[in-house]
């Protein structure tokens, strides 16, 4: 986890996608739905946007609503903004 915060706190782009990597990586790890992979679904989002990839954070946001839509109204609000494109 150390390893990610160093990559998703760099300046550069390619850090930051190698964070995002290994974020998805490690929430595949973990039950779908939990709060934790909620927490890491949102991180790799967030630095999606970041790094001008506002489409792949978008569709990653739809996907969690779709598919395993959180129960907790303020994690979802986080997710339903990132669906929105802003």
């Amino acid at each position: 986890n150390r390893g990610i915060e160093v990559l998703s706190s760099s300046v550069s782009p390619d850090a930051k996608r190698v964070a995002i990597e290994l974020t998805d990586r490690l929430a595949g790890k973990m039950k779908m739905g939990s709060e934790d992979w909620y927490r890491l679904k949102l991180r790799a989002i967030q630095w999606l946007v970041e790094i001008g990839n506002r489409d792949e954070s978008v569709t990653r946001a739809k996907y969690v609503l779709l598919l395993h839509r959180p129960a907790s109204d303020e994690v979802r609000s986080e997710f339903q903004r990132y669906a929105s494109g802003q």
